[in-house]
């Protein structure tokens, strides 16, 4: 963390003129210096929360609804939507990877790339949508029964937009059959 100081503006002519600038110059160099040594935490963050994805995404795996392979628990949902409510939608494109990976890896072969690629960025999308409503609207200290009540229907109510479009995709991907949908729904807004 960088902490800059004011400085007096200089004396445009005065012997401070040189200074003012060389610590310009300076500040431009230390945030350099600041953002090189902030590469190797966010490496680190980013092995710890893919490995985190996939091993809890494998760890959650237990009977399975097919054809659609959702399951009754999913903690790797709230460790991404952690990670967006704290570090921001810039984390997006490392979520989408982390989602494609597990399915890829812990799912096994798809029907065909489209099965896998939709509703990876589906699910992605409603984790990052999640996040955001619940990143601006609630206190995340719980201070008072309105927080409580908005952290209750942002979850809710995204979740259930969510199993809407993620069940849909997989359907228009050709996984599974519309007399499955309902059963489908209700079992990803549930888990």
């Amino acid at each position: 963390v960088i902490v800059r100081t004011a400085m007096k503006a200089p004396d445009p002519g005065g012997p401070r003129h040189q200074g003012a600038m060389s610590s310009n110059r300076d500040l431009r160099s230390s945030d350099a210096v600041a953002v090189s040594r902030d590469a190797p935490r966010k490496a680190l963050l980013l092995a710890a929360f893919f490995a985190a994805y996939i091993v809890l995404d494998w760890l959650s795996y237990l009977h399975p609804m097919l054809p659609f392979r959702i399951t009754p628990w999913n903690p790797q949902a709230a460790v991404t939507i952690t990670l967006l409510m704290v570090y921001g939608q810039r984390w997006l494109a490392a979520v989408i990877l982390a989602v494609v990976a597990a399915e890829l890896l812990v799912r096994g072969a798809p029907h065909s790339a489209l099965a896998v690629l939709a509703p990876s960025l589906v699910l992605s999308l409603g984790y990052a949508a999640i996040a955001y409503a619940l990143a601006r609207t609630v206190n995340t200290r719980l201070n008072t029964v309105g927080d409580i009540v908005r952290l209750i229907a942002i979850v809710t109510g995204g979740t259930l937009v969510l199993a809407v479009f993620y069940i849909g995709s997989l359907l228009a991907s050709g996984v599974g059959t519309v007399a499955d949908y309902p059963r489908a729904l209700l079992g990803f807004w549930i888990g």
